[in-house]
């Protein structure tokens, strides 16, 4: 039986979290379990792993599936029912929508900023 990787970065897009500043390592998102205003759910793509800077919620990529979808952490019993989940949701968008995993979901800089000049 072959081990399938699911990306916290799809993950999080495909269940319409507002996300920004994707680098290569992290990307910060707005946090589903304790509803912070700003952007404080932390999240690495290299390790695939998130955490919440300010309710210190933590986990997997399946785990952060499981508790935005169901609302309690994942657990080797509800593999088969999650897993068939995460491949539906990942498959089930057009590939050709899908947010590029190195430029920001949100713009940096808005066009009327002091900033726009140096662009």
């Amino acid at each position: 039986m072959s081990s399938q990787v699911y990306e916290i970065l799809e993950i999080v897009d495909r269940l319409g979290i507002e996300r920004k500043a994707v680098t290569a390592d992290n990307f910060y998102a707005k946090c589903p379990f304790c509803g912070h205003k700003r952007y404080v759910l932390n999240c690495n793509i290299k390790r695939n792993i998130y955490r919440c800077n300010y309710c210190g919620t933590n986990g997997g990529a399946v785990d952060f599936f499981t508790r935005v979808t169901r609302g309690v952490p994942y657990d080797k019993s509800m593999r088969d029912e999650i897993i068939p989940a995460i491949r539906q949701l990942l498959g089930s968008l057009d590939t050709e929508n899908k947010i590029h995993p190195f430029k920001p979901a949100v713009p940096l800089f808005s066009a009327d900023s002091e900033y726009s000049e140096l662009t």
